[in-house]
């Protein structure tokens, strides 16, 4: 499995977000138009990538973990041809637990990929993403960090949870604001067990 150092923040100004990426990448990105479905697995996500306007995407498994303070991710990619028919196979065994649409702009660099997204009914974010490598752990949770620095990412901007979950929140707030209330501290008990989700 490919591992990488993750992190995801909330952005409010987006041309200043723009700038910083460009100053650092000296790029301006490729964009995609992607649709991400998510479905019922019993350990950590699995979602079938779809690339608008093609019938191409990518079916993609990944968890993720605490270490050094950092998170941690493993995914498993698997490049598919035709995501329609698979959709319609995986929902059918599986089921869906919801679905993401986003445009998204990303910047590469030799040991890192920067995401800069734009979520329907959640918002924009940057997304950070440092390859791990096994022969220097310490070099890569550092580069995180500059990263993170480079582009003034603030403490309070990042945040842990995966989009599907922002989104569901956001439903769940709209739809039954006493039902919510009266569950908060058991929510809160869940979303911190699950940190790491995406």
């Amino acid at each position: 499995m490919r591992q990488s150092i993750v992190l995801k923040a909330r952005v409010n100004d987006i041309e200043q977000a723009e700038n910083a990426i460009f100053d650092l990448t000296e790029s301006l990105g490729t964009f995609f138009v992607q649709e991400d479905v998510y479905f019922n697995v019993p350990n950590g996500n699995l979602k079938l990538r779809i690339m608008h306007p093609n019938r191409c995407g990518q079916l993609i498994y990944n968890s993720l973990s605490k270490k050094s303070g950092h998170k941690l991710s493993e995914s498993q990619v698997t490049e598919v041809e035709d995501v329609y028919s698979i959709r319609a196979t995986l929902s059918a065994a599986l089921g869906e637990r919801g679905t993401i649409t986003k445009k998204r702009r990303v910047f590469t660099m030799d040991d890192a990929r920067i995401y800069l997204d734009d979520v329907d009914q959640i918002g924009q974010f940057i997304d950070i993403a440092v390859t791990l490598t096994s022969s220097d752990p310490d070099a890569c949770y550092a580069r995180a960090k500059e990263i993170r620095d480079r582009l003034k990412i603030n403490e309070d901007a990042i945040v842990p949870a995966a989009y599907l979950d922002m989104m569901m929140d956001n439903l769940s707030f709209d739809d039954d604001i006493p039902s919510r209330k009266s569950t908060k501290s058991g929510s809160e008990t869940e979303s911190a067990e699950s940190d790491g989700s995406v």
